[in-house]
């Protein structure tokens, strides 16, 4: 076992939102909270804006830590990665950077993935139910583990190798998933062009919304609320036993809507997998469940819950008062889509149903480099754990 790293206090250790000049009017790189997704390590910007003077500001490899409830406890941390720098962000990020001579920004971003930190910052929040905040001023208060720069850059090689194999998953997975669109945007395009036995009229015809599913009040079940699912891709977190209450039920092969502001708006939706066979699994009240009625192919409507044509229907459909809209599931079901023949649906199901499957073999793997991450992270960061014991380790995995 290595000696115990020497400690200093988080905002000594770590630059606290580091200066960062911007111009007002000119146009910068944009990060917005729905853009981190818990458990990936970096996050690229949403959109370009222009500056208007308000907002958190960082350069590229820049780490930004949601500093609001409830994405702060959700996790909400990533390293901002830009062709473009700098750019700027929500209000609700705490920008961190490695101080010069005492961190590198690798370090840093590790240092506030522990979850010694972390848990500090949850128990650190002051303000009013459902807005509060952790204050700036509580990191000059926690003590951190500041290894030499050297055994740093040892440890971050070491962790760097799994958050690079998570980040390789993602984007071919991301590319993956374009592929499927591609495909069932075009196969609808010949199918209606071509097929003379074409039925129906609207997405109740092909997808089931909502079906009925019976679980007991009080059995724990897996769960999945708004939290767990992502703003891009069809990969959920890894659900929770919960006993049931109230809820959207739903079992593998479902898709899952959100359909409240703002989570509709930010792209919250899922493929769901991993429940187990006949399990049922249950959710937040502000989802909707999409099922595919035979013979529509799995992935079919959780492609549509992409489709931005649909998204824009759910949105102008939502109702309700300001800041609690939703859409009702009557106007998600007269959605105007045609039913195919059997098949046309087994000739789509053969192209992109061995497509999602790939998707979450890449998921799978990548929960099993973030368990593996998250398990030497505070070993390696609290010196527990030997350097060469942890290279070891990752050089085995495949």
């Amino acid at each position: 076992m290595e000696n115990s790293w020497p400690k200093l206090p988080f905002s000594s250790a770590v630059e606290v939102n580091p200066t960062v000049k911007l111009t007002r009017g000119v146009v910068y790189p944009f990060v917005e909270m729905a853009a981190i997704e818990p458990g990936f390590p970096f996050v690229y910007a949403s959109e370009l804006r222009p500056f208007n003077g308000s907002g958190s500001r960082f350069c590229s490899g820049d780490t930004l830590m949601a500093r609001i409830t409830p994405s702060l406890e959700n996790g909400k941390i990533a390293r901002y990665q830009g062709t473009e720098s700098p750019a700027y962000g929500s209000t609700e990020f705490i920008v961190l950077r490695g101080r010069d001579g005492v961190t590198t920004s690798d370090y840093a971003y590790y240092l506030t993935c522990w979850q010694d930190v972390h848990t500090y910052a949850v128990s650190q929040m002051t303000g009013t139910s459902g807005r509060q905040r952790v204050p700036v001023s509580a990191f000059g208060h926690i003590l951190v583990p500041v290894p030499p720069l050297s055994a740093q850059e040892q440890i971050v090689a070491i962790l760097r190798v799994l958050d690079d194999k998570i980040e390789l998953n993602r984007r071919m997975s991301e590319t993956l998933e374009k592929i499927a669109g591609a495909i069932f945007t075009e196969w609808q395009a010949e199918n209606g062009r071509h097929s003379p036995s074409v039925v129906g009229s609207h997405l109740a015809d092909i997808i089931d919304f909502n079906p009925p599913e019976r679980l007991p009040k009080g059995t724990k079940q897996p769960y999945l609320g708004l939290a767990e699912l992502p703003t891009m891709g069809m990969v959920h977190q890894p659900p929770m036993l919960r006993p049931y209450t109230s809820g959207a039920r739903f079992r593998d092969g479902d898709t899952l809507f959100a359909r409240i502001t703002p989570s509709l708006e930010n792209g919250k939706a899922a493929l769901v997998n991993g429940l187990g066979q006949g399990a049922v699994g249950w959710g937040s009240t502000e989802l909707i469940v999409m099922r595919p009625k035979s013979p529509v192919p799995t992935i079919v409507p959780y492609l549509i819950a992409r489709d931005s044509a649909f998204r824009a229907h759910a949105i102008q459909n939502m109702t309700g008062t300001s800041g609690r809209q939703r859409v009702p599931t009557a106007a998600l079901e007269q959605f105007p889509f045609v039913a195919f023949t059997h098949e046309a649906w087994a000739t789509l199901d053969s192209r992109i149903g061995p497509i999602a499957s790939s998707i979450w073999v890449r998921a799978l793997e990548s929960r099993t480099l973030a368990e593996l991450r998250d398990t030497l992270l505070p070993k390696l960061i609290s010196g527990e754990l030997r350097i060469p014991d942890a290279e070891k380790l990752v050089s085995e995995v495949p």
